[in-house]
């Protein structure tokens, strides 16, 4: 299963990487800065998810360079992570799977991932 982390953060994609990497071995982890990022946009090297962190930051290509990677990948389950609800708002109605607050902890992500993927989880949790 491969998940794309796209997020403009290094270090926190670093750490989630890892963390990811810790909750499953079922996930096949690759790390983008952007969207624009010509690896991600190769429709052969879709993901089955993306984690598109978000930050709406002024004068952001975020959403346009969203519309573009849905064109390119449009089986691609979306998960936006983001910091602000408005700054995520906008995604709803672009086909996004799921959104989850950067405040909520691991486990709830991972649960989210699951959710949207359609993995049960494992026995006794």
């Amino acid at each position: 299963m491969i998940i794309d982390l796209v997020d403009s953060h290094p270090i926190f994609l670093n750490m989630l990487v890892e963390l990811l990497r810790q909750a499953s071995t079922d996930f096949n982890v690759r790390i983008f800065g952007s969207l624009s990022k010509p690896d991600i946009l190769i429709p052969k090297k879709c993901a089955d998810l993306m984690i598109l962190g978000v930050n709406a930051a002024p004068g952001s290509n975020e959403q346009s360079e969203y519309d573009n990677f849905r064109k390119q990948c449009p089986a691609t389950k979306v998960i936006i992570y983001y910091e602000n609800a408005d700054s995520a708002a906008v995604y709803v109605d672009k086909g996004v799977d799921a959104l989850i607050s950067k405040t909520k902890d691991l486990a709830e992500l991972i649960k989210c991932i699951r959710t949207v993927l359609g993995i049960s989880p494992p026995q006794g949790i």
